[in-house]
């Protein structure tokens, strides 16, 4: 007793004397942004002309944290903070939660620009990196050398690389691998907010998205979380805990690599209830789907499994990054038209092109990331996989059957299998456990998403002080795929609600959902432009694509070399011409004067 007495006496210490100290920063990391064509602003390619840029001035703050909380006397570990802020303690504070486990904070800039431009004298905005990626000690593979340029996967880490990074691993986190347990994670982020609160007197409210809505429930886990956070919003959601019923709504990275299937399989069947898609496709599309991809498995479809090298899995893998994005799931049943038609004449330039297309998001990267692959698994394999766990074998059967699925759970499963990782055992108080608060708490999630299960038993846990709005045509972010049918708007519908829902006292009842029946409608044929982009035709079904000829082009050396070459043979020909006609000159004078004599 007396010893947790002093652990918790050195913890207050530490809280007191640490301070968030700010300073200036920009707004962006490692890039540039620009104004779009509806008034938003995005990250830019370095081509844009530099009137279109907008940077604007934010603030930056290492927050020192125990690196052990078993060890509050132990060596510090800087959190990374950002903050977009006036610095007028009457306005209320909103945290971002990143995606994960592993990934940085640093896509929400973009986001959190707009939001500013919109709602800056309202309210303050604020990211943090949390423990083990980008700014706050990124756990990396860095002894081995696994993420440098020279190694097997470049900056990548390749399974064959991933046992050394786990003996690395070993080594560095010693008797405490819990160091970067979510847990920790939330303990960092409570000292955080509960120190700005204490410095503005603001109220301080939280928003995650994905794995952010598990940090954030971890948040509200810990001891008297209700005194410093004033308000939920939840997007796209992770479950903490499971139900009597049933073991799998404890999310786990295994399971929701299947409930992307069915939300792939709900997306076509919505698809199946417009002409277009009956009459391109069948009365069962997924079953076509899962045909189409059984036939790239086989290699029917020569023209591009040999030619072009596709792959089922990587055809899976599109499939499911087309499905999570509100744009591109739209052309996915015109990916499986083409490919099970095949026509040399219609389709294998297309499929190509839209190849070269999802390729290049992928290619390797040439820096290390802020992203932590190192993070995810180790957080993955210690709390967010199924008890027991299953078998590579198993994961590999239920892959092999599916259309939409990413592999990523095999993926997890077989560094599990070659590796001895040190995971860590999560702590009783929150493993499992329900998110319960007395604040109110607004969850927001999509019809068509994995994760929609999740947000029903969270939403069942936490009972009357919050309520579920349920997107139907959505298949990821609320708060970024929302787009409405009104152009001049400039926020997704998530936004406005989230907004409402905060600056009206987080009246659940009564807040404002009007825009969810202005929501821009679910197509299957995909748009004129985004057509061209990934299949050189305007008909994402039915038109082809005339690649433009190429312009044939000589390197000016070899121009110049072959010029000099030809001038050099052209005046051995001439000088060997002229030999010869001096010589018969000579031979015919010398026979005439014979002939004389």
């Amino acid at each position: 007793m007396k010893t947790i007495a002093i652990a918790t006496l050195a913890l207050l210490i530490a809280f007191v004397n640490s301070q968030l100290t700010w300073f200036q920063c920009p707004l962006y990391t490692n890039k540039q942004v620009f104004v779009n064509e509806t008034g938003h602003i995005v990250p830019s390619p370095q081509s844009e002309a530099a009137s279109n840029f907008t940077i604007y001035s934010a603030q930056c703050a290492h927050f020192p944290v125990p690196q052990d909380y078993s060890i509050p006397t132990g060596p510090n570990l800087l959190v990374f903070v950002k903050k977009i802020a006036k610095n007028l303690s009457s306005k209320p504070a909103l945290w971002f939660l990143q995606d994960g486990p592993g990934v940085s904070s640093t896509s929400f800039e973009s986001t959190l620009d707009n939001l500013k431009q919109r709602f800056g004298d309202q309210f303050d905005f604020y990211y943090v990196e949390h423990r083990g990626v980008g700014r706050s000690k990124r756990l990396s593979c860095s002894g081995p050398q696994a993420e440098t340029v020279g190694s097997d996967g470049g900056v990548a880490i390749t399974l064959k690389e991933f046992p050394a990074c786990a003996d690395a691993l070993t080594i560095e986190v010693g008797a405490n691998p819990d160091r970067y347990s979510s847990e920790s994670a939330a303990r960092d982020l409570k000292s955080i907010i509960q120190t700005v609160k204490q410095q503005t007197n603001q109220k301080q409210f939280v928003y995650g998205f994905s794995y952010g809505t598990l940090l954030a429930a971890r948040l509200m886990q810990l001891e008297n979380a209700d005194a410093v956070v004033d308000g939920l919003i939840l997007d796209t959601v992770f479950s903490s805990s499971s139900s009597d019923s049933d073991p799998t709504l404890r999310t786990t990275m295994d399971q929701i690599d299947s409930r992307y299937e069915q939300a792939g399989r709900d997306f076509l069947l919505r698809c199946n209830e417009t002409e277009l898609c009956r009459t391109k496709i069948t009365s069962d599309p997924y079953s076509y789907a899962q045909t189409v991809v059984a036939k790239i498995a086989n290699g029917t479809c020569g023209a591009i499994t040999d030619k072009y090298n596709m792959t089922a899995s990587e055809l899976r893998s599109i499939l499911n990054t087309f499905l999570k994005d509100a744009s591109l799931r739209e052309v996915i049943p015109a990916v499986l038209y083409r490919l099970n038609r095949c026509d040399p004449d219609l389709d294998v330039l297309s499929i190509q092109k839209m190849l070269d297309y999802t390729r290049a998001r992928n290619q390797a990267q040439e820096f290390i990331p802020d992203d932590s692959p190192m993070l995810l698994h180790h957080i993955s394999l210690s709390e967010l996989w199924s008890i027991p766990a299953p078998s590579v074998p198993y994961l590999e059967d239920q892959y092999n059957i599916t259309a939409f699925s990413s592999g990523s759970a095999i993926s997890i499963a077989q560094v599990r299998s070659i590796t001895n990782w040190t995971t860590y055992t999560p702590s009783q108080a929150v493993f499992n456990k329900p998110l319960k608060t007395s604040k109110n708490v607004l969850l927001l999630n999509g019809g068509l998403d994995a994760r929609l299960a999740y947000a029903q038993q969270v939403k069942s846990n936490i009972g009357d002080n919050s309520r579920l709005l349920v997107f139907d045509n959505s298949t990821g972010s609320i708060l970024l795929s929302t787009v409405t049918n009104d152009p001049n708007e400039g926020l997704t519908c998530g936004a406005q609600i989230m907004m409402d829902f905060l600056l009206n006292n987080q009246d659940l009842a009564n807040v404002k959902t009007a825009c969810m029946s202005n929501l821009r409608p679910l197509g299957f044929s995909g748009n004129k432009d985004l057509n061209l982009e990934l299949f050189g035709t305007e008909d994402a079904f039915e038109g082809f694509y005339d690649p433009p000829e190429v312009v044939k082009t000589v390197n000016l050396y070899l121009f110049i070399g072959v010029e000099a070459g030809t001038a050099v043979l052209a005046i051995i020909i001439i000088c060997s011409l002229v030999y010869y006609i001096v010589q018969l000159k000579d031979k015919e004078a010398y026979e005439n004067l014979d002939a004389r004599q």
